[in-house]
């Protein structure tokens, strides 16, 4: 009995510890596709870096960096700005009317 406890623990802890390793990480890229209005933009965003890379249709990719943190956030390099809150963005582009995007179901 004592060894199938101890066989049961084991068991137990490899599955944690391979549960642990399966988890993506805080730090880790995270992309998202939004549709915005019928055009579709990806979104990686990299908390190492603090930056957005955002593929927008007939555009060059853009790389913005974060201004604000918490609930919600800002990126921008001045022309263009990505803000938003969980999973729905406005894309701006200066001059231009802002876009609301909303994030696709994965």
């Amino acid at each position: 009995m004592l060894r199938f406890v101890h066989l049961l623990a084991a068991t137990g802890a490899v599955l944690a510890l391979s549960s642990c390793m399966l988890m993506p990480s805080m730090n880790q890229v995270r992309t998202i596709v939004y549709d915005c209005q019928g055009a579709r933009m990806m979104v990686a965003y990299n908390p190492n870096d603090k930056t957005a890379s955002v593929s927008w249709p007939g555009e060059p990719l853009r790389v913005l960096r974060e201004y604000d943190g918490g609930r919600t956030f800002t990126y921008s390099d001045g022309r263009y700005r990505l803000r938003g809150q969980d999973y729905q963005v406005q894309w701006e582009i200066r001059g231009q009317t802002p876009v609301t995007c909303r994030a696709r179901a994965a």
